[in-house]
C-alpha cells in the first residue's frame, strides 16, 4: 500500500508499556529513498531529546487508528543514546542506536540492490539476520547523514523542482510504499505554474539534487509534465495511478 508522509506525521507511537508520542519527522537515506526512522515527540516526556524509532522494531502499523505500535519499551527509548535535536544523525550515532536496540544493521552488505541489507524489508532483516560486527567505518561512510522529510517540503521552505526548461513548483509530499518502505515518489504543488495542481514524479526521474539551492533536478521537459496526470492529496494513491503514472510519462 502507499501512504502518504504527511499522514504518517498523523500517527502515534505505540510502545510495549504506553504511548510513546506523535511521529514529528521522517529520516531516510539520500542513497536509495528508504525510510529509516520515525523522529518521536515525546510530548515533554524527554525534552530536550531527539527519539528515533526504525521500521527494524515496528509490531504493527494501524492505519485505521493512526497507530504505530513498536517492539520496544518506554524504558528502552529512555535510556537509548541520546540524539540531539536539530543536528544531522550520522552513521556513527545510527551503530550506538542499534547496538542499543539490538537492530541489525541495514547496510552491512554491499549488494546495493537491496534496501535493507540483503533483504528486501525490516521485517526480513530482523526475522533472518542475526546482528554482525561492524568494521572500521570508510571516510566515506562516516559521511552518510539522513535527509528529512520536512526539510525537503513545504509552500515556503520546500525545495524548488526544476525541470529540464524550467521550474514547475516545489516539493509538497512524499509517497512510500509500506512494505518496504522505500519512498518511491514526491508530489510536486505546481501553485505558481499549473494553479491548483499536483503532480506525482517518480524519485527514480531525479537527475541530481542541490541542497545547498534546495533544488530537485527533474529528466522531465515542463509540456511532459503539464500534459501528464494530476492527483487529488485527499484521495489515495493507488497502483491503477502508478500505472497510469508510468503510461503518461513514457517510463
Amino acid at each position: 500500500m502507499f501512504i502518504f508522509s504527511s499522514r504518517i506525521q498523523e500517527f502515534n507511537v505505540q510502545a510495549t508499556d504506553g504511548q510513546l508520542g506523535k511521529v514529528k519527522d521522517i529520516y531516510f537515506d539520500e542513497d536509495n529513498w528508504v525510510l529509516r526512522y520515525l523522529v518521536i515527540d515525546t510530548i515533554k516526556w524527554l525534552p530536550g531529546r531527539k527519539v528515533l524509532v526504525s521500521p527494524i522494531s515496528f509490531d504493527y502499523v494501524d492505519f485505521e487508528n493512526f497507530t504505530v505500535n513498536i517492539f520496544d519499551s518506554k524504558e528502552e527509548i529512555k535510556n537509548s543514546p541520546s540524539i540531539q535535536e536539530n543536528q544531522p544523525v550520522t552513521r556513527k550515532q545510527e551503530i550506538l542506536l542499534n547496538t542499543h536496540f539490538g537492530w541489525p544493521h541495514y547496510w552491512s552488505y554491499l549488494d546495493n540492490n537491496r534496501l535493507w541489507g540483503e533483504f528486501s524489508t525490516p521485517q526480513e532483516l530482523k526475522r533472518l539476520n542475526s546482528n554482525k560486527e561492524v568494521t572500521d567505518l570508510t571516510p566515506e561512510q562516516e559521511e552518510k547523514k539522513l535527509r528529512s522529510v520536512n526539510e525537503m517540503r513545504g509552500s515556503l521552505s520546500g525545495y524548488s523542482i526544476i525541470a529540464k526548461d524550467g521550474e514547475i513548483g516545489h516539493v509538497s509530499d512524499f509517497i512510500i510504499d509500506d512494505e518496504n518502505w522505500r519512498i518511491k515518489y514526491f508530489v510536486a504543488s505546481t501553485a505558481n505554474w499549473l494553479i491548483g495542481k499536483f503532480v506525482v514524479l517518480s524519485v527514480d526521474w531525479i537527475e541530481r539534487i542541490s541542497y545547498h539551492e534546495k533544488k530537485i533536478y527533474v529528466d522531465l521537459p515542463k509540456d511532459k509534465i503539464k500534459n501528464g496526470p494530476f492527483f487529488e492529496l485527499d484521495k489515495p494513491f493507488t497502483e491503477v495511478d502508478e500505472k497510469l503514472l508510468y503510461e503518461s510519462y513514457e517510463k
